[in-house]
């Protein structure tokens, strides 16, 4: 069982926070996550279940360029606030606890490889999870290739029309844009915080369907391409990838 910690750091607006956190906290009860549910570790299923354990706003606490590792700082420092369980504790818990740290887009960190929008969209480490806003990145990625090559930085191919902040599914690209790569990193995270699985080659269960959204709905010949979405819980709907199924052995939306 999986606690989410969810940190909004710097300005985010209500509406956005309001998708994110419907999005985290639907997880559990989506399709999505039955792919989520087939893998295992050395503690039992640690994708079990999904939940948001809380929420905490930083007013950029440290500015707003984050030196390698201050994704680290924020999600202690927010935990110390909120008594939630300390991020670098290797304790057991009944229920792990994970840190999401979204990035407003006004802010620079410095992570692995370099720097966001240049280097990465987000980055997993240890218990942390490190989101940027896509709508900071207006040019594309040299060095990430899959599902946002070619894309106007991180945003997903179907919204390329990155001068309204608008278009996407939700109306909101700050929120929409982070909601694709939370979903990459979260199961990520989840399945192999402490090494739980990754493939032969090194390849964690995300990164295997990175390129591949499958069943993309609402594209039509009146559809503009903003109404793209592949998934609906919580009478809300998203365009996030696939997953590797550990069971089925190929990409799925949802597992049979």
């Amino acid at each position: 069982p999986i606690d989410i910690h969810i940190i909004f750091y710097g300005n985010h607006s209500q509406d956005t926070q309001r998708i994110v956190f419907n999005f985290v906290s639907g997880l559990n009860s989506s399709s999505w996550w039955t792919v989520a549910r087939t893998y295992w570790g050395s503690t039992g299923n640690v994708t079990a279940d999904v939940a948001v354990a809380g929420t905490y706003n930083d007013n950029y606490s440290l500015g707003k360029s984050l030196p390698s590792g201050g994704a680290w700082s924020v999600a202690v420092s927010a935990s110390k606030a909120m008594g939630w369980p300390d991020p670098t504790s290797f304790k057991t818990f009944a229920r792990t606890p994970l840190y999401l740290v979204l990035l407003a887009n006004d802010v620079e960190e410095t992570g692995p490889g370099g720097k966001n929008c240049v280097a990465f969209c987000g980055y997993h480490s240890g218990k942390i999870m490190s989101i940027t806003d896509a709508t900071r990145c207006p040019g594309t990625l040299p060095s990430v290739d899959g599902m946002y090559k070619g894309s106007p930085g991180c945003m997903p191919r179907y919204w390329r029309n990155q001068t309204d902040p608008t278009y996407s599914i939700n109306r909101n690209q700050h929120a929409d844009s982070m909601v694709g790569v939370i979903a990459h990193e979260i199961i990520e995270t989840a399945s192999d915080w402490d090494q739980a699985w990754t493939d032969s080659k090194g390849l964690e269960c995300a990164d295997k369907c990175e390129t591949q959204y499958l069943d993309v709905k609402g594209i039509g010949s009146t559809s503009p391409y903003n109404d793209a979405y592949n998934v609906e819980f919580g009478g809300n709907r998203y365009l996030i990838q696939s997953l590797w199924s550990a069971t089925s052995q190929r990409c799925l939306l949802a597992q049979p």
